[in-house]
């Protein structure tokens, strides 16, 4: 280490020779040394040992300025963003400075325009207007932020709100990659709601979603006109902003039509003719019931098992305007009897057949047609047989004729006879069914006498007439 005034003196030779040696030394060591020179020049070198820094001397041989360090970093002034501590010869004003302690800030103009801290990087914390871009592979304007207008664009310069996107599909794609799901939050600090817009700008048709504010309510609307909300109660209401309550309980989605030539409706459609559309009830894990249209017809399913998803198909009705129960029946007044149901009505006709015996025998080889009408567990039959033929059959016997359904045991029933060519010797005739059989016969009534079956021998074969009509229980 050597400083030196950098005045030779007079003096012998060997003096002013080692006066000119520490002079150089001072020279090639940088002035080095702990304390500053005791006379300095301006733009003199310091090799500060204390500090270990290399130091110029100023213009005004006043000041000392620091340019780096001693073992090779380099180190510039804190500078100010008017003034930054490294900037450029011929822009002074623009470069690098240090606004605080462990803060790097970058100028331009002599206006900060980037703070990187320990905590965060900040852009325009002056808070000039200054705007922010950020261009991609094609689009120049990927991300913009727009000083004046308070506002960032994604795809443009000029956004026309807070957050402005412009792209060809304008799709927000959002993910989470996390169990818990995505959030898409809007926040409003005032109490009148909010509302946003979906902006069809070719057609220049809107649709708008607006929070009902204190009310706590959803609402849709189009072209200016309220369409459907979300109440503060978690009701749908369509065509109507109030929920109107006919019984105790308030419905929980209430459709009101806005046009009084046009009464609401809800339509449920299935992609494909083919496939179903349906409306399924149920509470909690269990499935109570369903509605669903199905190849033209409108089917009902029910659950009898209690906890359960599973239903059982219990009524239709087809395409042809037809009810059909699948079975059980049809109850009245609060009967939950089963024996009580009503479930079957049907109309048909069957071939009437003549016989010698109540079951097998020999058969007529007369047929009629035999009319017959269900209700419930009641069967009527009507038919009517000319010129019955009783050829092979035998006279003494009984003569029965055939019942579409086997009848139910208990006592007999009895229907009308019209009868012509038909011998008996007293009263009157009747039509009954045998028990538990699905053949019927005649039975000549007599007061004061016991009642006698018609034989095969009462009729003159190929000349006699019957017309029956009776009515009779079938089996439960």
């Amino acid at each position: 280490m050597a400083q030196h005034d950098y005045v030779i003196a007079n003096g012998s030779g060997a003096a002013v020779r080692s006066d000119l040696n520490n002079a150089l030394a001072a020279i090639v060591s940088q002035n080095s040394g702990a304390t500053e020179p005791t006379t300095t020049y301006a733009y003199q070198w310091w090799a500060d040992t204390t500090t270990g820094l290399l130091k110029l001397r100023n213009a005004a041989n006043n000041a000392w300025i620091t340019l780096r360090e001693l073992d090779g970093t380099l180190t510039v002034e804190d500078g100010t963003a008017a003034a930054p501590g490294l900037a450029f010869t011929s822009d002074l004003n623009t470069g690098i400075f240090r606004a605080g302690a462990d803060q790097f800030n970058i100028a331009t103009n002599g206006v900060e325009r980037v703070e990187f801290g320990t905590s965060e990087v900040v852009f325009n914390d002056g808070g000039a207007n200054y705007d922010f871009r950020i261009e991609g592979d094609t689009n120049a304007n990927l991300f913009f932020v727009d000083a004046s207008a308070e506002a960032v664009g994604i795809g443009t310069t000029t956004p026309g709100a807070a957050l402005h996107i412009l792209a060809q599909d304008g799709t927000i794609y959002q993910q989470a990659t996390r169990g818990t799901g995505t959030t898409w939050r809007l926040q409003t600090s005032g109490a009148n709601g909010q509302s946003y817009e979906l902006y069809d700008i070719t057609n220049s048709q809107r649709a708008y979603l607006y929070t009902g504010g204190t009310g706590g309510s959803w609402q849709f609307s189009t072209e200016g006109a309220e369409r459907a909300r979300i109440d503060s109660s978690g009701r749908l209401l369509v065509g109507t902003s109030t929920s109107s309550q006919y019984t105790s309980t308030t419905s929980s989605i209430q459709l009101t039509s806005s046009d009084s030539a046009q009464d609401p409706r809800i339509q449920l459609r299935a992609n494909a003719t083919t496939d179903s559309a349906s409306i399924d009830f149920g509470g909690g894990a269990q499935r109570n019931g369903v509605i669903q249209g199905e190849a033209r017809s409108l089917v009902f399913y029910t659950n009898s098992s209690a906890g359960t998803g599973n239903v059982t198909q219990r009524m239709s009705i087809d395409s042809s305007g037809y009810l059909r129960l699948e079975s059980a029946g049809i109850q009245f007044n609060g009967d939950t009897a089963d024996a009580n149901a009503l479930n079957d009505y049907e109309e048909g006709t069957y071939t009437v057949n003549f016989y010698d015996a109540v079951t097998g025998g020999n058969t007529s080889s007369t047929t009629a047609t035999g009319y017959y009408t269900v209700i419930g567990n009641l069967a009527t039959i009507t038919f009517s047989a000319s010129n019955i033929n009783t050829a092979g059959l035998t006279g003494g016997n009984v003569l029965y004729f055939s019942l579409p359904f086997t009848s139910r045991n208990g006592p007999q029933q009895r229907g009308s006879v019209s009868a012509d060519t038909v011998t008996f010797t007293s009263g009157y005739l009747n039509s009954v069914v045998n028990t538990n059989a699905a053949r019927g016969s005649l039975l000549r009534t007599t007061t004061g006498a016991i009642d006698a079956n018609i034989t095969v021998s009462s009729l003159s074969s190929g000349s006699s007439d019957l017309v029956v009509t009776i009515t009779y229980q079938l089996p439960v």
